[in-house]
């Protein structure tokens, strides 16, 4: 491993970020996104890494790797841990299950704990017993935001790209579901869009369209977060 596992953002100081995510795989390769093609050291400025390649891991770190991290980067003002990365964090769902219920378990009365993700765990993930959402739930988790970024299939296939051997019908299908069933299972549940993106051949729509949308399944304006595309810095 190179890169880092636990990191924060100057804007976000009372937050720990937890990257679990190796390669920078993800489910994805989304039209508006800058993350570093999966399986190679990033040697480009991008809007997710402060310097190129510190978030890259070769493998994704054990639990007694992310305590220790945790240990060493750990202020007395932190009240967050977010678990996200650069790339799919439920990629690693049970380490992430464990995770979550080793921190509630040792500090549940100091962090609250988050989760940022593409919401497709459904499509590759069986819990077994218990669905992934309520899975979530029981090992803790206080709240989690989910990159939805399109209002049908149609739309999702063309701004996300899934390599996901699924049907774009379901895809999108298992990914409301999903943010659904984390609403219903009590995890504060945030749905993500971007907007103001076109490249020529797609483009994303209105906000009112994304707030439009995120009505239809169940969730307020005051849980929709509307992030406006950031083009990628300029390589010279």
């Amino acid at each position: 491993m190179t890169g880092k596992i636990v990191y924060r953002f100057k804007e976000s100081k009372n937050i720990l970020y937890i990257n679990l995510v190796a390669r920078y795989s993800c489910t994805n390769d989304c039209v508006f996104c800058d993350r570093p093609k999966e399986g190679q050291v990033s040697l480009q400025q991008n809007v997710y890494e402060s310097v190129p390649g510190e978030l890259y891991l070769s493998k994704s770190p054990g639990i007694d790797e992310i305590f220790a991290a945790l240990e060493t980067e750990l202020r007395p003002s932190d009240s967050e841990i977010c678990i996200v990365g650069l790339g799919e964090p439920l990629l690693q769902f049970k380490k992430v299950s464990k995770l979550l219920r080793t921190i509630k378990f040792c500090a549940s009365d100091r962090f609250t704990t988050r989760i940022n993700t593409n919401g497709l765990v459904d499509c590759f993930h069986n819990n077994g017993k218990y669905s992934n959402a309520m899975e979530l739930a029981i090992s803790g988790l206080d709240a989690i935001k989910i990159s939805v970024n399109a209002v049908n299939a149609d739309d999702y296939a063309k701004l996300c790209r899934s390599h996901l051997k699924v049907p774009s019908e379901e895809i999108f299908d298992k990914l409301i579901s999903f943010a659904q069933g984390c609403k219903e299972n009590r995890i504060d549940t945030y749905l993500s869009f971007v907007t103001d993106f076109s490249n020529g051949e797609v483009s994303s729509r209105s906000a009112e369209d994304y707030l439009r949308f995120a009505a239809s399944i169940g969730f307020e304006e005051n849980h929709v977060i509307l992030r406006k595309y950031i083009a990628p810095p300029q390589s010279f």
